[in-house]
C-alpha cells in the first residue's frame, strides 16, 4: 500500500458512513456523578432520553422535499431537476415551433412605436405599445432561462426588422435594421 493509500481509504469509509450517522438515533442520560452522556448505544440500567439526530433545520413535510445527504439521494434530486428542466425546454421549443408554423402575416413595427421604446422599458409596455411580436424565441443556459428575443418582421410599409431582447422582464437591447 502506498504512503497515501490508508488515509484515502479512511476518508472514503468515513464519508460513506456520514449519512448513516446523520440519521442515527441518539440517547442522552445523566450518570450518578451528574455527567451528561450521549451515545448511539442504548444505556443499560439507566433512565435515558431519545435525542433527535437529524440536522438543525430539517423539515419533515409529507410529500415535500426532504434533506438528503447520500450521494445517491443527491444524484436522484439533481436528475429529477434536470428531467423537469428538459421537459420545460422541450415544451418551449414545441410552442415556438407551433408559432413559427402559424401563417399569420407579419405586422412589423412603426418608427413612431420604436422611438417610444428604450432600454429598461418593461415587457408589458412593449406589448401594449407594439403588440405581440411576429416571432419570439427563448434562450436557455444550462443553469436555466436566460431571456427572450422578440422579432417584428419587415412589411412593405415598414421595411425594417426590429429585434428586442428582454431579460428579467425589461428591455435589454433594441435593434432596427433596414431589410429592403
Amino acid at each position: 500500500m502506498t504512503k497515501h493509500g490508508l488515509p484515502v481509504i479512511l476518508i472514503v469509509l468515513g464519508c460513506s458512513f456520514a449519512g448513516v450517522a446523520a440519521a442515527a438515533q441518539f440517547y442522552k442520560w445523566v450518570d450518578k456523578n451528574g455527567v451528561t452522556h450521549y451515545s448511539t448505544a442504548r444505556p443499560k440500567n439507566q433512565s435515558f432520553q431519545v435525542v433527535d439526530g437529524r440536522p438543525a433545520g430539517y423539515v419533515d413535510v409529507i410529500g415535500g422535499p426532504k434533506e438528503c445527504y447520500t450521494v445517491r439521494c443527491q444524484y436522484d434530486r439533481v436528475r429529477a431537476e434536470w428531467v423537469q428542466d428538459q421537459g420545460l425546454r422541450l415544451a418551449m421549443q414545441q410552442a415556438s415551433a407551433a408559432q413559427r408554423s402559424s401563417t399569420t402575416p407579419a405586422r412589423g413595427m412603426s418608427l413612431d412605436t420604436f422611438r417610444r421604446l428604450s432600454v429598461d422599458t418593461s415587457e408589458g409596455e412593449v406589448l401594449s405599445r407594439a403588440g405581440p411580436p411576429d416571432y419570439d424565441s427563448n434562450q436557455f443556459l444550462s443553469s436555466g432561462f436566460l431571456g427572450k428575443t422578440w422579432y417584428y418582421f419587415p412589411t412593405p410599409g415598414e421595411p425594417f426588422l426590429t429585434v428586442i431582447e428582454i431579460q428579467g422582464g425589461t428591455v435589454f437591447s433594441l435593434n432596427r435594421t433596414r431589410q429592403f
